[in-house]
Parts: structure tokens; C-alpha cells; sequence
């Protein structure tokens, strides 16, 4: 799916694929069976997009992890 910024709404496809990605994420150990089942409710999303929700859920929810996270500046 592409879509640009101002394409973004509490409606839009991937915003719901997040909120189930962050429902799913506590279910499961790894990012397989989360990323399979967003992918299923949600096939016109592509796959490193879902990854990309699951690495941003694992992070959120990980505080100890962002305390070592290196910003890179452009």
C-alpha cells in the first residue's frame, strides 16, 4: 500500500493494522504469528510495512531498549 502523510487518519488501513499489531504483540514471543495475522486482516498492506509495525510496537513497549537507541541526525 502507498500512502503519503497527509493520507494518515484514526481510519486509515495501517493506523488500524497498528492498533491490532500493539493487540497481538503481548500474545505471542516472536514477530511471526502478529505480523502473519495483520497481514491477513489487512492484505493490502505489504509485508515490511507490517514488520515495520511490529519493530515500532517491540520498541514502545521495550523502555529499557529505546535508553540505548542511537539517534542518527540527517
Amino acid at each position: 500500500m502507498n500512502f503519503d502523510l497527509p493520507d494518515l487518519s484514526k481510519d486509515h488501513a495501517v493506523v488500524k493494522a497498528g492498533r491490532l499489531m500493539q493487540h497481538l504483540y503481548h500474545q505471542y514471543e516472536t514477530a511471526l504469528e502478529p505480523c502473519t495475522r495483520v497481514l491477513e486482516a489487512f492484505p493490502e498492506l505489504k509485508p515490511d510495512q507490517v514488520m515495520c509495525l511490529w519493530v515500532g510496537v517491540n520498541i514502545a513497549e521495550n523502555p529499557e531498549c529505546r535508553e540505548h537507541i542511537e539517534l542518527v541526525t540527517p
